[in-house]
């Protein structure tokens, strides 16, 4: 729904199971980036 909206949702979460949901993930660590990844397939 947002793609077809052209919006960014951002999630703030420590649950993997849902972060694997996404279409981006950044991980952070101590405030710094250190990963920053598409999803090849997104589920619903």
């Amino acid at each position: 729904a947002h793609l077809a909206r052209g919006t960014t949702l951002v999630l703030v979460t420590h649950d993997a199971a849902l972060a694997a949901r996404c279409g981006r993930t950044v991980r952070l660590r101590s405030g710094r980036i250190k990963a920053d990844s598409a999803q090849s397939k997104v589920t619903a």
